[in-house]
């Protein structure tokens, strides 16, 4: 098993995020995650999860059409624990 694929390496983050936080990553409505939300998930599976199937898992969860639409639509970020962090949006 020298590589995995991507749709595995990703589905094996998947699995955790939304079992660890159901209501962050719910795929049909998905909210919006805090600037350095990556460093978080890195320190919460720790030797558990690669830092390179998280980051893979995140590329492809932020280019989810439904995740684009939330992102754009609210205010807010949200971090793993429920906290909520104002959006930055840049200035035309």
């Amino acid at each position: 098993m020298k590589h995995m694929t991507k749709q595995r390496r990703i589905g094996e983050v998947y699995d955790a995020a939304i079992k660890d936080f159901p209501d962050l990553f719910n795929p049909e409505a998905p909210k919006p995650l805090k600037i350095g939300i990556r460093q978080d998930l890195f320190a919460v599976y720790d030797g558990r999860i690669s830092r390179g199937k998280i980051s893979d898992f995140l590329k492809v969860w932020a280019a989810l059409p439904a995740y684009i639409q939330a992102r754009e639509a609210g205010p807010w970020r949200y971090g793993l624990d429920g906290a909520t962090f104002p959006c930055k949006r840049a200035k035309p």
